[in-house]
């Protein structure tokens, strides 16, 4: 198995675009959820408690990818 500088040239290109996939997850998951949650919480006129709680339903779901995509590695 190759390894170093024979391997793939093209390999840590792929990598860089894993880990900034990786690192994106969190802020977006984040994100997407406090639109849900607030949006809910406009609707139905509730302060901020859908907020909360997708706010943390989406932290969990990045941290559920992040550990699952670094199982893999």
């Amino acid at each position: 198995m190759p390894s170093g500088r024979d391997a793939d040239p093209r390999g840590w290109i792929r990598l860089v675009g894993e880990y900034t996939g990786l690192a994106l997850t969190l802020p977006a998951c984040g994100l997407i959820g406090y639109a849900i949650g607030a949006a809910l919480d406009q609707h139905f006129r509730t302060g901020r408690v859908w907020t909360l709680v997708f706010l943390f339903v989406g932290a969990a779901a990045a941290l559920v990818e992040i550990v699952r995509v670094a199982s893999r590695k």
